[in-house]
């Protein structure tokens, strides 16, 4: 049998503390019996229990006693299911629908090489396309972060781009202030197709002169990261 559906697309961390419950027949627990017995870091804890109480599957009961939901307790009765239907090698490795492999992008953010203290600047940040065995089977949404230092961005700070194998960019605006340098901060984080927030994965920052005048010519600056393959 598959997976249910509702299950396929969520993160490794969220199904282990979905098997904890399953495996020990408990409708509540403790963060420190879940991180314990489902084999967690305190990171992939806390992705977890943000998923699962988005999702509604777990509640919240006193200090950091999770409890399962009806939901929640229908999700584990599935994945339980599954499990039995696909029972694994030994020392196999979970076959997780939702774990997918990683893709190699390259972030780039483009600016002028000088900016002018209160002159609105535009900043491109984008990705570039797909290189050869690198191409994703679907658009990958990935939440990308703008804010600054020593100057002002303009609205919206943080926009969702669907990185596909073509290359893809937005534009931001920053008006630096009367300072000798501004900071911009690009911070990236993957999101499946509901949404949902999964994780950081990467960015950048750069300094940027500013002076009485700005220079036209531009800079680009890049870092590779990493992109899920959600839709694969």
């Amino acid at each position: 049998m598959d997976m249910p559906q509702n299950l396929q697309n969520l993160p490794p961390e969220v199904l282990d503390v979905l098997r904890f419950f399953g495996a020990s027949g408990q409708t509540s627990a403790h963060a420190d019996e879940i991180i314990e017995r489902a084999g967690l870091s305190d990171r992939g804890f806390g992705k977890a229990i943000r998923r699962l109480v988005t999702s509604t599957y777990l509640v919240m009961d006193g200090d950091q006693v999770y409890r399962l939901s009806d939901a929640g307790r229908r999700a584990v009765a599935g994945l339980l299911e599954y499990d039995l239907e696909n029972p694994r090698e030994a020392g196999e490795a979970p076959a997780l629908p939702g774990e997918a492999r990683l893709a190699e992008r390259r972030l780039v953010v483009a600016i002028p090489r000088t900016l002018a203290a209160g002159d609105p600047a535009a900043v491109q940040v984008g990705f570039e396309g797909a290189e050869d065995g690198q191409e994703l089977s679907g658009p990958a949404p990935v939440v990308v972060r703008f804010n600054t230092l020593h100057a002002e961005a303009a609205s919206p700070g943080e926009i969702t781009l669907q990185v596909g194998n073509q290359p893809v960019q937005h534009t931001f605006t920053l008006t630096p202030g009367s300072f000798t340098h501004a900071r911009l901060r690009v911070q990236l984080f993957q999101s499946d197709e509901f949404g949902y927030e999964i994780e950081p994965c990467g960015g950048l920052y750069v300094d940027v002169p500013v002076a009485a005048v700005a220079d036209a010519a531009r800079a680009a600056y890049g870092i590779d990261v990493s992109i899920r393959d959600v839709s694969g």
